[in-house]
């Protein structure tokens, strides 16, 4: 993330600000276009939905170890939020994380985690 400019006593107050990264492999026009486009939706859902993606680093950290070992997107398994956007029912820890495969995060987990 790129740390927000000064507040200014009439301007709005900006956050901080995220860039989505291309992957190291060399992309066709076509996958150039398709990868931008899924970026551009993933935004807009995020911010539409107010959600919450933080992670503690130590748990970033894990995650980058486990991901760069062998076939790491079906056999390991990665930290990630329980709950996205607010819990509609009082819980524990709303910031908790646990363990999910890549297919549990993009599919779903159990009743608390939609995918």
């Amino acid at each position: 993330g790129k740390p927000p400019p000064r507040a200014t006593a009439c301007g709005p107050q900006v956050g901080w600000r995220v860039e989505f990264r291309s992957m190291e492999v060399q992309l066709t026009d076509f996958e150039n276009a398709a990868f931008t486009t899924f970026v551009v939706l993933v935004s807009r859902v995020i911010l539409a939905f107010d959600l919450n993606l933080y992670l503690p680093l130590t748990k970033v950290d894990e995650n980058m170890r486990r991901a760069h070992l062998r076939d790491a997107v079906l056999q390991q398994r990665f930290w990630f939020r329980k709950h996205m956007a607010p819990p509609e029912e009082p819980v524990d820890d709303p910031d908790a994380c646990e363990e999910m495969s890549v297919l549990e995060i993009l599919t779903g987990k159990g009743d608390h985690f939609p995918g």
